[in-house]
Order: C-alpha cells, then sequence, then structure tokens
C-alpha cells in the first residue's frame, strides 16, 4: 500500500474512533466525499489499522459461550450466571427463564415442538410468556413416569402448560413410557392413539429436552420416573454417558440397548436428529460426560446450562497446563 494513502487511513481512523467526529464532519474537514470516508474506514479495518479486541473478561459468561459453540460448532450456547452455592431452585429458575426466552425468539406459526420431562423442563414451562399467540403443535417425545414422579414434572403437565401458554394446540399421550413387557409395548404401537403422535416426531422443528445420567440415579426425580431399583441398577452395569427421553448412550454418542430398549415408548435419537433445533438443557457436574458425548453425536445443537457446568465442559476437553 502506497504511504500516503496509509497516512490517509491512519488520519480518517484517528478523526473517527479517537476525535470522535463524525463521518460527515471528517468529510468536511477532509474534503472527501461522505460515502469515501466509509469505504476508507473499512479499508482501515481489513488493512488491520485499526483493530478491535472484545473484552470477554467483563461478562465471563460471554466468553465461555464463545468457547463452546466455536469448539462443538453449535448453533447457539447459553449460560446462566450462578454460583456454587447457590440453591438448585434458583438455578432451575434461570435456565428455565433462559430457556423460555430462546423458544419464544425462535418459534413461528405451524412449527411441532416435541419436550420430554423433568425439572428444567418444567422451569421453561413456568417462565413462558402467556402473551405470545403461536398457531404450534406440541407433543411429547417419551412416555410418561414407571413411579411416583411429581406431576409437574410429567411430561404431559409440561406440554400442555407450555402450549396453553403459547395458545397452541397440544397432544399428550396416555401411557407409560416403560412397560412391563414387550408385548404391552408391541400393543400400543398398534394403536391409533401411538401412531398419532408418532407420525409428529420424524416432523419436529424445535426438540426441548433434558439430559439424563446414571449418576444422578439416586435422586428422587430419577426414581420417580424409572421407578424400581432393580431397573435402575441394570442400567448402571451398561457403559452408559446418559440419555435423552430414555434413549441411552455411550461416551461416543451411540446407542447402548437395556433392558427396557424393547418396552419402551419414546423418539429415536436419529429422529430427534431431524429437527432443526435440538435445545438440550442440563446443568451439574454428574451431567457434563452425558452432554459432551451428546453434542458430539449431534443430538444437541443449541446448549443451555449453568456457568460451573460449562467451565467443567471446557476443563474436560481443554484440562488447565
Amino acid at each position: 500500500m502506497p504511504n500516503d494513502e496509509l497516512k490517509l487511513l491512519i488520519n480518517i481512523a484517528q478523526l473517527y474512533y479517537e476525535d470522535n467526529l463524525t463521518q460527515a464532519e471528517i468529510s468536511a474537514k477532509l474534503g472527501i466525499y461522505r460515502t469515501t470516508i466509509s469505504r476508507l474506514l473499512k479499508k482501515a479495518q481489513q488493512q488491520q489499522v485499526i483493530t478491535f479486541k472484545i473484552n470477554y473478561t467483563l461478562c465471563q459468561t460471554s466468553l465461555l459461550e464463545k468457547q463452546l459453540k466455536e469448539h462443538f460448532k453449535l448453533h447457539e450456547v447459553i449460560i446462566v450466571d450462578t454460583q456454587k452455592d447457590e440453591d438448585l431452585d434458583i438455578k432451575l429458575q434461570k435456565m428455565g427463564y433462559a430457556g423460555a426466552t430462546y423458544l419464544q425468539k425462535i418459534i413461528t406459526n405451524q412449527d411441532i415442538i416435541g419436550f420430554s420431562w423433568g425439572s428444567s423442563l418444567a422451569a421453561v414451562a413456568n417462565q413462558l410468556d402467556s402473551s405470545i399467540h403461536k398457531d404450534a403443535l406440541c407433543v411429547p417425545m417419551v412416555g410418561g413416569p414407571a413411579g411416583k414422579l411429581i406431576s409437574q414434572f410429567h411430561v404431559n403437565t409440561i406440554v400442555y402448560n407450555i402450549a396453553t401458554k403459547l395458545h397452541s394446540r397440544s397432544l399428550l399421550m396416555d401411557f407409560p413410557a416403560i412397560l412391563e413387557e414387550k408385548s404391552l409395548r408391541d400393543a400400543i404401537v398398534k394403536s391409533q392413539h401411538y401412531n398419532q403422535i408418532v407420525a409428529y416426531w420424524p416432523k419436529l422443528t424445535i426438540a426441548m429436552f433434558g439430559i439424563g445420567s446414571c449418576n444422578i440415579s439416586n435422586s428422587s426425580i430419577w426414581h420417580g420416573f424409572y421407578g424400581d431399583d432393580d431397573q435402575i441398577e441394570t442400567l448402571e452395569n451398561k457403559p452408559i454417558a446418559g440419555d435423552i427421553c430414555s434413549r441411552f448412550f455411550d461416551h461416543q454418542g451411540d446407542s447402548v440397548q437395556t433392558n427396557i430398549s424393547d418396552k419402551i415408548i419414546n423418539i429415536t435419537l436419529d429422529q430427534l436428529k431431524m429437527a432443526k433445533y435440538r435445545i438440550g438443557i442440563a446443568q451439574s457436574s454428574e451431567k457434563v460426560d452425558a452432554i459432551i458425548a451428546a453434542i458430539s453425536a449431534g443430538y444437541i445443537n443449541v446448549l443451555i446450562t449453568t456457568k460451573g457446568t460449562a467451565q467443567s465442559i471446557l476443563t474436560q476437553l481443554i484440562p488447565p497446563d
């Protein structure tokens, strides 16, 4: 670049960024068309006469979001700012608000939205703004609990509450996720009600779900969904990293067959991957392996989690020196 042109770029950049002159004022001062000033400012950036640096240290969650998004090539990462000693209910409330806000931003008329069960999804339902009106359809992606799950965490409750808030339509599932015998499942899959709902699973435009882990199998919510201890113990003996809608996968994200695989009513992982938005919402150190495996396998392209969980994920991916 000729020295005279470089000096002009530096002069214009100084007037604009250091002296805070407008492009019109620079135009009058230097006798150059305003459109030319705009073009030269852009060229100054391209030639690195002007460089910008975002100070991510002012908001650590923004840096974490950027790192995770770039590492996994995700569509979006949303990290809520929480403290280590913060009450779980407060964390869930913050995550629910983040999930509700994102859902409200992306939802359009005619969307078909699938949901799973659990405390995170219940928090999303609680935080939704009821002033939004969308002609969408909300459906469950898994059947009901085998144990005594708190009703607000039930997939039908979540689907109905979200559809009501959005002034949308909903379909509910009138059978449990895990049947006692394979023959019972075989009979259900032939029913008109089952096939009405299942027909929508490959057509989902948005899927929002929690992420499970056998590391939390001692929790009351886990027991409430899966029921008896023998069933849980069998799962713990498998090479399982986590699950989505009770579809279990290993640390590479590959499906794992379990003792309930042929007795369960739920969406397949391949069907899940067909949704445009696959929103995984989960937090806790016990779920880090499950989250990493789910993202790596492509089951998730939007992640909503807490700052502590995000830091644990990055530490596992990129150990400190």
